[in-house]
């Protein structure tokens, strides 16, 4: 994988989302657990999803551990089940993949991606990830990536855990302006902290479309490092409707997504709301 973001200009395939994917196979996500569940509850479609984005042209499947933390599955009574759970995650991402596609860990926050203040002490925080981290490694993953971070404490935290290992690190947050995490830290000096951690690629996920040109102009001020991206279809209102967006448009998407190359993209999904179409469009424009 390494050799692949070292080739001038090659752009890496990223998956789209597994949580709304779900959903649209008629999967129910909104219970404690989220779309772990369906690890235990509906494993064959977990990897039949897998298997899609691979037909549409992913390169880098993302396991299902988003919410993998011993504490997330403490919420539906799976406590100890973290290691079974993760390396069964990442053993469906991996069979799907076969030899098409690398697989990664995902390791998002453990409390609510769009609440930085529900983030845990320190104490908890290292425990928690350093554990994340130690399964994922344990599973066989190609990559860690660190998804819809909020809060520079936590990422920090799983950056450090991630970082005593040799894989590859993808580092991506999530923002409340475009320009800045949820805990107000400015994306133009995010660049240039996380580089401390040694990532193959910093960059947004879980943000319309139409807010990812400013996020990457932001943190090109502080790193050059590859950016990567996987925005959503829409966006939720305070009040929880989803409101698609210009990222619900395969094509609208994929041109603004031609502007992102330009300023450093080198690794593309997507995320909420998009589907194994959206992926293949990508294909079309920037593999083939």
């Amino acid at each position: 994988m390494r050799d692949a973001l070292s080739q001038a200009d090659a752009i890496l395939l990223l998956d789209g989302p597994l949580g709304t994917r779900l959903v649209d196979h008629g999967f129910e996500v909104d219970r404690p657990g989220w779309s772990a569940r369906a690890l235990l509850e509906a494993p064959e479609l977990v990897e039949r999803i897998h298997r899609e984005y691979v037909a549409a042209g992913s390169q880098l499947l993302t396991a299902n551990t988003f919410r993998t933390h011993q504490r997330n599955l403490d919420a539906w009574g799976q406590y100890q089940r973290a290691e079974e759970l993760t390396h069964l995650a990442v053993s469906l991402a991996r069979r799907a993949a076969g030899n098409q596609a690398w697989v990664a860990g995902s390791v998002a926050p453990i409390g609510d991606c769009y609440s930085p203040e529900q983030v845990l002490e320190e104490s908890r925080l290292i425990e928690e990830h350093g554990r994340m981290v130690e399964n994922l490694v344990a599973a066989g993953v190609d990559a860690v990536l660190l998804e819809t971070h909020v809060s520079l404490k936590e990422l920090e935290i799983a950056a450090a855990a991630a970082a005593r290992h040799r894989l590859p690190l993808l580092i991506s947050v999530t923002t409340m302006d475009g320009i800045r995490m949820l805990d107000g830290t400015p994306l133009s000096t995010l660049g240039g902290i996380v580089q401390a951690y040694a990532p193959a690629a910093v960059g947004v996920n879980c943000l319309p479309a139409e807010r990812v040109a400013g996020s990457l102009q932001a943190l090109r001020r502080s790193t050059s490092l590859p950016l990567l991206v996987y925005a959503n279809s829409g966006e939720r209102t305070p009040e929880g409707k989803w409101i698609p967006s210009l990222g619900a448009d395969v094509a609208a998407h994929a041109r603004e997504a031609r502007a992102w190359r330009r300023l450093g993209m080198r690794i593309l999904g997507g995320c909420c709301g998009t589907t194994p179409e959206l992926i293949a469009k990508f294909s079309r424009e920037f593999r083939d």
